[in-house]
């Protein structure tokens, strides 16, 4: 059955209203060096069809003696379409053409976002949810995690949401049918993941133990031939994907298997460090996953009976987040942190998974008790808490903040560790300057970001400390 067939009118409206939220709250710019390069990458290819960039710091250095960002190529191909739309539309106002090619190209991890939400509620209600539970699932995942910065940031994690949300989909439309076109599709969302971030490799490992337990799971005599032949098609769909992010690494290192990151990071794995990484990903205080998103604690709730609903796809959701986990938690410090960025990002490639897992708690099963009102009360107030979280992202530059820590400014350093050293502390603490700035008059208010193609870092920190507008594109185009 088409998808589109199975979204009734409060999923669609659902969609509408989150693109017409996050729309209002966009930044309208391309955000961070990390952006800058996969924009440059993206105008490059629709100017010249050429991946090499120019004139961004810390950039790999290919084979050819050209600069390459050291990131795969989905993200930049996705931004393609929207920058010539606003390249089109800059025909009309040709003084400002480059400002309206980035702004449309800004614009991309917002789509993806929307089609995240989408996906995710028609999901919830394939699992057996009420339409009801769906769209505040939807909503969950929108304003209440991380996923609302990041839909105006420029990473790829909105996209790789969205290509994982597809995979698990297609997966789950397996176990029910057993029709086999469907790992089809579910290898195909693999690949365009593969083709956006290399990491998502730990994808295979979530699909091995899904089938894997499908297969445990199932009364045919031929269970091993059953899961070898579903694996080998979901691979098998993977491969042009895989074959192209080999060929793209070989043209621009030499090898296939060099993408960059090592030429500028160096050893990219620390076990050393794991149990640190993997306290700081979860429980810190600072930058852990539960502190910026404290609603998806109400899955922790949940797992057990989403288990006993959906077994195979309980555990593949649980070996996706923990082989993120793993991964990054073993990686040195700087890398698990994310660089300058709102929480730990790279748990938004999974956050469909863990808000689904939220589901049982907003939908009783027949027959049994009633959560209380204590139970109400605290799923509440951690919803409330992680929507009050992520306002604060949308509406003022975090980079502020992070500038402050990087340059000592008002005392603040990575060395403190306190409550008001905190990122969300701090991040209130700069909505409200820069509220009663513009409301007063007072203060800086330079209406235009830092510009993150600086290769000058104090040039960059100070440019961050003076940005005093909302980050909202509609807000500093009227200062």
């Amino acid at each position: 059955m088409a998808l589109t067939r199975k979204a009734p009118a409060p999923v669609l409206l659902l969609c509408a209203l989150v693109l017409l939220v996050q729309f209002a709250t966009a930044s309208g710019t391309i955000f961070g060096t990390d952006g800058a390069k996969r924009f440059a990458v993206a105008e490059g290819l629709m100017t010249h069809g050429r991946a090499d960039i120019q004139t961004i710091d810390r950039v790999p250095i290919g084979i050819d003696g050209k600069q390459y960002a050291q990131y795969a190529i989905g993200h930049s191909l996705a931004m393609v379409p929207f920058s010539l739309a606003g390249r089109l539309a800059g025909v009309f106002v040709p003084e400002r053409e480059q400002d309206v090619v980035e702004f449309a190209a800004s614009l991309t991890n917002l789509v993806a976002t929307m089609l995240v939400v989408g996906w995710l509620a028609v999901f919830a209600r394939d699992l057996g949810f009420s339409t009801r539970t769906a769209v505040v699932l939807g909503l969950l995942y929108a304003f209440g995690t991380i996923a609302w910065q990041q839909s105006k940031d420029s990473f790829e994690h909105p996209l790789v949401a969205l290509y994982f949300t597809i995979l698990f989909y297609y997966l789950h439309r397996f176990a029910e049918t057993r029709r086999r076109k469907l790992l089809l599709f579910a290898g195909c969302a693999l690949g365009l993941a593969l083709l956006t971030r290399y990491t998502t490799v730990l994808g295979y490992g979530a699909v091995a133990v899904f089938l894997s337990v499908l297969a445990a799971r199932s009364r045919s005599p031929h269970r091993l031939r059953d899961f070898i032949g579903w694996a080998a098609i979901v691979v098998a769909a993977t491969l042009p994907f895989v074959g192209f992010d080999l060929w793209f690494n070989y043209v621009r290192f030499g090898s296939p298997f060099e993408t960059g990151h090592v030429q500028l990071h160096g050893n990219l794995l620390s076990p050393a460090s794991f149990l640190n990484g993997l306290f700081g990903l979860t429980l810190h205080w600072e930058h852990g996953l539960f502190a910026f998103n404290p609603a998806l604690i109400v899955g922790l709730w949940g797992i057990g009976r989403f288990y006993r609903r959906h077994q195979a796809l309980a555990i593949a959701f649980l070996t996706a987040v923990g082989l993120h986990l793993a991964f990054y938690a073993a990686t040195p410090e700087f890398l698990w942190v994310g660089g300058w960025n709102w929480g730990p990002r790279f748990f938004v490639d999974v956050m469909p998974m863990m808000v689904l897992m939220c589901g049982p708690v907003f939908e009783a099963d027949p027959g049994t008790r009633r959560p209380g009102r204590v139970a109400k009360w605290s799923v509440a107030v951690l919803v409330a808490a992680s929507v009050l979280i992520q306002c604060e992202s949308v509406l003022v530059n975090s980079n502020r903040d992070f500038a402050k820590k990087a340059g000592g400014v008002d005392g603040y350093s990575y060395q403190r560790h306190g409550i008001r050293d905190t990122l969300v502390y701090m991040q209130a603490e700069s909505v409200w300057q820069v509220s009663r700035n513009l409301w007063t008059g007072r203060g800086p208010s330079t209406g235009a970001q830092p510009d993150y193609r600086s290769t000058d870092a104090p040039t960059l920190i100070n440019d961050s400390l003076t940005y005093g507008t909302f980050q909202i594109w509609w807000v500093y185009a009227l200062h």
